[in-house]
């Protein structure tokens, strides 16, 4: 039983620091958090395009051949004719949004993460000068006497 309450309290923090932070950064974290769900789906439609521009370029052996028709039937949907220099223009496009998604979510997590440690840091210094440092005191030479 003794070996489960370091767990136990190790939970107990964490569900405190996890509500603490929420309510510090309620609409910057849920930005944090679609900033990275927005930079991972670009990821994934980056190497998705990855195959169809194989196939444009001829690069792919047989076995890939027809892997790309899903997007190219969604290039014809679009009115667009699917070619390599098409292509190679949506996937930088692709490319570059994500980086600078990226940015703009390393930049935000950054501030989130060092604006909650200072908030969390003020909190104690906050907390230490409102101690009762007489009572502190007394305790503190009753115990070592």
């Amino acid at each position: 039983m003794n070996a489960s309450l370091p767990r136990l309290q190790q939970r107990i923090l964490l569900g405190s620091l996890l509500r603490e932070f929420i309510l510090f950064a309620r609409w910057h974290a849920l930005s944090a958090i679609i900033l990275t769900l927005l930079v991972s789906a670009l990821e994934g439609a980056g190497l998705m395009l990855l195959v169809p521009m194989l196939e444009l370029a001829d690069v792919t052996d047989s076995t890939l051949h027809g892997s790309g028709s899903h997007f190219f039937s969604v290039f014809s949907t679009l009115g667009l004719t699917p070619s390599l220099m098409t292509v190679l223009c949506i996937y930088v496009g692709l490319i570059t949004a994500h980086s600078v998604l990226s940015w703009k979510r390393d930049v935000l997590t950054n501030e989130l993460q060092l604006s909650f440690v200072d908030h969390l840091r003020q909190r104690l210094f906050d907390c230490i000068g409102a101690t009762e440092w007489a009572f502190l005191a007394r305790t503190h030479s009753a115990v070592s006497a």
